[in-house]
């Protein structure tokens, strides 16, 4: 399957791509690396050592069995004149700087584009959506253990932001998560109105809207999960918004392909209508 996504990319180039972003190299690899590039050539025939088609160039640490490894300031020497390096926008000035320092006769391109990497990932092979499908089930049997310990009468281990937000994090990672998607953000009353909300130790009270935003990794594919709940009851001018927000996300599914969302009956079942239940 590595090989494949490999070949695919160097069907669709014209020139050398190095390649920086993790995600793309984890698709690329296999692997996720602390820091590198991976330099990708065009399969054409006048080449003939196709051992270097492929390099990784790092700090010297990293390895791959089966792709050659050196370090960045060598990019130079796996280019031939009549080519030219791609580099794309997410490369900072000092790493083209000292691309360009390391190796003066090689011609460098910057693109503000997407690299090819990126189109390749949108598609998910069925492997990739079996690993999204795990990381979702995960998150769905957190969240009912979230319903749960809101119904509880004895809520003294979670009634604040930060409480519930680790009971939420701890509680995936023993479900079989390999990380947290990102820290998850427990966010209620004035707090709920706050984008990316970091929890604090301010107790969830009765009758606040709490937004639950979390989600977990399975086997370095990411699930994102958001809920907005209400404690013991929901304040009247706060239900009308939620079911009018309600309301309007509804319709926009129904624009949705009734055929893709046929296919799956965990999609069918998160994008169902959730009804305002207090807990």
């Amino acid at each position: 399957m590595i090989k494949n996504r490999v070949k695919n990319v160097q069907e669709r180039i014209k020139n050398p791509i190095l390649i920086k972003k993790k995600e793309n190299l984890l698709y690329l690899t296999g692997r996720s690396f602390m820091h590198g590039y991976l330099l990708v050539k065009p399969i054409n025939t006048y080449r003939k050592r196709m051992d270097t088609d492929v390099v990784f160039l790092g700090d010297g640490l990293e390895k791959i069995d089966g792709v050659k490894v050196d370090f960045l300031k060598n990019v130079g020497k796996y280019i031939s004149k009549r080519e030219t390096l791609e580099i794309f926008g997410e490369f900072t000035f000092n790493e083209a700087k000292y691309i360009k320092v390391k190796n003066p006769k090689l011609k460098v391109k910057i693109l503000i584009k997407r690299d090819p990497v990126d189109h390749l990932r949108a598609v998910k092979e069925p492997e990739e959506i079996s690993n999204v499908k795990k990381s979702m089930q995960i998150v769905e049997r957190v969240f009912k253990l979230v319903r749960g310990r809101l119904k509880d009468t004895d809520r003294k281990r979670i009634n604040t932001e930060i409480g519930l937000a680790k009971f939420i994090e701890q509680s995936g990672l023993k479900m079989g998560a390999n990380d947290l998607a990102f820290p998850a953000i427990v966010a209620s009353g004035a707090n709920a109105a706050i984008p990316h909300h970091v929890p604090t130790a301010k107790k969830i009270n009765a009758g606040e809207s709490v937004i639950i935003d979390f989600g977990f990794k399975y086997k370095d594919y990411c699930s994102d999960f958001t809920r907005t709940v209400f404690l013991k009851t929901a304040p009247k001018k706060l239900a009308e918004s939620y079911n009018q927000t309600e309301k309007a996300y509804n319709g926009s599914i129904g624009f949705i392909d009734s055929r893709f969302r046929g296919n799956d009956k965990i999609v069918r079942r998160l994008i169902s209508k959730q009804s305002l239940t207090p807990y």
